[in-house]
Formats: structure tokens, sequence, C-alpha cells
């Protein structure tokens, strides 16, 4: 470690808590701080960071300011508490810039030298002795190369370590060939230089002017903007009702419309048929997913399915990489505790009729789960058995009054399956979760089917359930759509064990030797779920 390093690490390691300053802050907002107490060098100040216990949000603009004026440690508590994966920075400059990541650039030996990237104007204090001090940004950080990604772009940083191996960065921002000190630094639970808590530590050259603080991602972020019935929006006005939602998905930091990118809208603790049952304290998601077209824009038509209560309920539309939601933003309902029973259009034409027909295939399911569910209080019983030993599944079907049976197992669409999946290792129960999916078939939320005119979707509705725990789910393939349901198996720590498919019987009959279901929870659900239906069957056709 050069002699530079070692005053900045030493900085943080010799200077007790003590005589460290803290000062609250406001996600949001912009503040100036005068910084009073002593450190080690007088050319440098420090920032320990501790997590304030809010959210922090992805921006191109700063959300704070601070002047560090002295040689000072400070605490400082900063949003973050979702952020702290190691996949965000802490980012600080001079400037108050909008982050454009065309503009930042990466590092060259040149320009840590006298008058070029930290100049006289902007770093006064290392004036007039520059190439004699210790410590001075040349003798910090030149040269360790590191490899740092921002936004989904590489680029080559100068690397110090600071006090408990904790990485420092350093980049520079190029607007209108005016270049400043881009510093970085990973947001993650750390031990800082005295052993307390923090998620990021800055060392940064005393300076009368104000530093901007930011939050980067290492991934691509977009920015979405919403239309609902043409209007730009994030509110729809009523639950259970057709509309047209059309997004834009944009670079956030470029503002480049990105073609060809995955784009959900989704609901998270919906009604929706493949889950009529949600258990405590797990939250199902359904999604409809879509392409972006060459101006970054893609269309469906969306019902909400608020009602009648909004607990843990959440719509809204994000870009999907790698089955996650990416850059989502939430909507809302303004109206969301009754059902209306008027009509409301929807053009064209085509879209009604394969809307029509898609709500009408779905009173077919919903009314045979109120039939095996209120009137005859059944359902059908699987439990799915995975040993971790010889990597095989074995399937049990419940027949009554003989109980579970190895037999194979086929669920039906329209009755309500309960399931239980248990992950074995010589025959003893493991922890673990089961993820079950269905895909492409018929969801609430996206009430059609068709390819025109608007583009093709691919839908899906799924939960994670611990293993050994029972849940309900209703397959939706029927008539014009064959759906696809999977159980993708998970150990304790989270690694795929194996995906299995589900066999299903698609036709809407009620049959015999099924187990006794009563459950007042599933029986008002079924019926919420009928006439959230009911009421865009009126909207659609009256």
């Amino acid at each position: 470690m050069r002699q530079g390093q070692l005053l900045l690490a030493g900085l943080l390691l010799f200077v007790a808590l003590s005589s460290a300053d803290s000062i609250d802050l406001t996600s949001g907002s912009v503040y100036s701080a005068i910084l009073e107490t002593r450190g080690l060098s007088p050319n440098w100040a420090g920032l320990i960071i501790v997590d304030n216990g809010t959210n922090g949000q992805v921006d191109t603009t700063p959300f704070v300011s601070m002047t560090l004026n002295t040689p000072t440690i400070i605490e400082a508590p900063f949003p973050g508490t979702n952020l702290k994966n190691d996949l965000y920075y802490y980012a600080a400059m001079v400037p108050s810039y909008t982050i454009n990541t065309n503009n930042i650039q990466n590092m060259t030996p040149k320009d840590l030298l006298v008058n070029e990237l930290f100049n006289s104007t902007e770093y006064p204090i290392f004036y007039p002795y520059y190439e004699n001090l210790t410590d001075n940004p040349n003798g910090t950080f030149c040269c360790v190369e590191a490899n740092i990604t921002i936004a989904g772009k590489n680029f080559t940083a100068y690397k110090a370590i600071l006090n408990q191996s904790i990485p420092y960065y350093l980049l520079k921002y190029n607007v209108s060939n005016t270049t400043t000190p881009l510093f970085l630094v990973d947001i993650a639970d750390a031990t800082c230089y005295n052993g307390t808590s923090c998620i990021g530590v800055f060392m940064l050259p005393v300076n009368t002017n104000a530093y901007n603080f930011y939050i980067l991602p290492q991934t691509t972020t977009y920015n979405i903007t919403t239309w609902i019935d043409g209007v730009e929006t994030r509110t729809f006005s009523q639950t259970a009702r057709p509309y047209n939602l059309t997004v834009l998905v944009k670079d956030l930091f470029s503002g480049v419309p990105q073609t060809g990118k995955d784009v959900a809208v989704y609901e998270q603790g919906g009604q929706n048929l493949f889950i009529p049952l949600e258990l405590s304290g797990i939250v199902n998601t359904a999604w409809s997913i879509g392409q972006t077209d060459g101006s970054g824009m893609e269309e469906w038509l969306v019902a909400p399915t608020a009602y009648p209560e909004v607990v843990n309920y959440t719509i809204g539309v994000a870009v999907v990489e790698s089955d996650q939601l990416v850059s989502p933003i939430t909507l809302s309902i303004t109206t969301y505790d009754s059902l209306p029973s008027s009509s409301k259009t929807v053009t064209p034409s085509e879209l009604r009729d394969d809307a029509v027909a898609a709500v009408n295939a779905m009173n077919q399911i919903v009314n045979f789960l109120f039939e095996w569910a209120s009137n005859r209080e059944e359902g059908k019983r699987f439990r799915y058995d995975y040993e971790t030993t010889t990597g095989t599944w074995t399937t049990y079907i419940y027949v009554s009054p003989l109980g579970y049976v190895a037999s194979p197992a086929t669920l039906k669409s329209g009755a309500p399956n309960q399931v239980e999946v248990r992950l074995l290792t010589s025959g003893t129960p493991q922890t673990g979760s089961v993820r079950a999916r269905e895909r492409n078939g018929f969801l609430i939320l996206n009430p059609r089917t068709g390819s025109t005119p608007l583009s093709a979707k691919s839908r899906a509705h799924y939960q994670t359930i611990p293993t050994g725990t029972q849940f309900i789910i209703t397959p939706t393939s029927y008539s014009f759509v064959t759906s696809n349901i999977t159980f993708d198996l998970y150990n304790q720590g989270g690694t795929l064990l194996d995906t299995l498919t589900i066999n299903i019987n698609n036709s809407l009959n009620i049959q015999g030797g099924g187990a006794s279901l009563s459950d007042d929870d599933l029986k008002a659900t079924v019926n919420q779920m009928n006439g959230i239906i009911n009421s865009l069957y009126l909207a659609l056709n009256t």
C-alpha cells in the first residue's frame, strides 16, 4: 500500500468514534453541513455512512449535498436499506450534475498529475505543493485499476483499499470538456474503521464547495412512462374494468428508448384464478410480459383485480430480466371497494372480441371452482415427494377413505387442487421451498389471449411456498388455452434442485373421489373473483 493510501486508511483507523460527529438526513432533501472535528490528514475528510432505516432510490440527481471544508470524520445516516447487496454505489462529486452514464469516463495516469483532474481551482487544498504531498490524489489512487459496472456499462476505475478492506473507486465525469472526479463506494453492510457497523465509507478532499451524493446501480436502470386509455397517468379510475395500458421504456441515465426489452404489467396479492387462496405471509404474483417495439413501447389490455381489500396488493410495470422485476413502478387505483356494472368501450373491435372470449372462458372456470369449493366443499388432494439421495419424484393422490396412494398425479382445471410438496433426504423432511407457476393460462389481470391487434404476451402466475406446506392451485388450461404448470424445487440455501412439469386434466367437470375441503377464505375469494369477472363481462357486453 502506498504512503498516501496508508494515511487514508489510517485516518479511519485511529480517530475514535467519540471524535466523530453525526447529522440526521432525510431522503430526497438537500443539506449543507459544516464539519468541525479533527482528523489525521489536513487534506482529506472522512464520511462514515450508516443506514438510516429508509429505502434508497436510484436517480439521476443527487439525494443530498454536504460541505466538508475541514479535515474531519463525520457519521452520516443515508437511505439505502433496500440496496445493501453489492449491486449499488454511493457516488459523490462536487458539481450538481444530472448524471448521464455517457459522461462517465475511465481513469488514466495523466488524470492524477498536477492541475489535471484535481486542479487548483476545484481542489485548492492540494496546492501549491501538490507534487510534494504524500497524500495527494496521485499518491493515493495511482494506479491500481479495477473494472466496475455502472448502469450496465463497464469502466476502468482506480481503486484504493480503505481500512477493513473496503474498496473505494475513482472515475471522472466530463461535461462540455470539463472533467471532475467521481468517487464511488459499494453500498453493503460492512465493518468500518473502528469496528462499528456501516454501509459505506468516503474519503473526500477537503473542499469549500459542497459534495453532491447520488445512488447509482451496477445494472441497467430504466425510466418507465405509462398511459392509461391514452392519458399519461399511473392511476386507474376503477378496479375490474378493462383499460388500455401503454408503456414507454427508456434508459434512466441516457434517455434512449429501449427496444426489444421484456416488460411486464404485474400484480402482487391480486385476485387470480390459478392461486385462489393466498397463504398468510406469502404473496402471489401474476404478470403479462410483452416486448418493446422499435420506439421502446408496448401495450396491454389490463383489468386491475383489487377487490374488496387491498392489503399487500400491488399493481405495477417493470422490465423483466433473468426472471426478475427490474426498475418497477407502482400504479394505483382510485376506487377498488365496489364493482361497476356499466359498459366500457374497448377498441378496436378485434381486441374487444378477444377479451370477451377470454372473460367467458374464465367465467366457466370460476363457476366450476365455485361448485367445488362452495356447493360441494370438496377438492382434489395431491402430494409430491422429492428424494435428494436419488433425485427422483414420487407422486401421490388422496383417495377417500384410504388416504394418500402412490400414483401418477393429474391436477384438474377449474378445481381447488390441494397440494403439498416435500423435500426429503433418506425419507427425512428437509427445509426448502417450491415455486408453483402456471404459464400462458388465463389471467384476470390481462383478460385476452390473442396476438392481434396487440402483440402476443406470455402470461404467468406464481407463488413460492415452504416445502411441507399445503397450498391450493387451480389450473386455467381450458378451451382455446393450454397452460403449463411447473414446480421449481429449491433447497434451504436457494439452490434449484429440480423442476417438475405437472400433468393437467383440462376438462371442467366434477369428479368423485375428492377430499373434503371447507375453507371460508377460499369461498370468499372465489365469490370475489366471480364478481370481478362478472363486472368485466358487463363492461364488454353491454
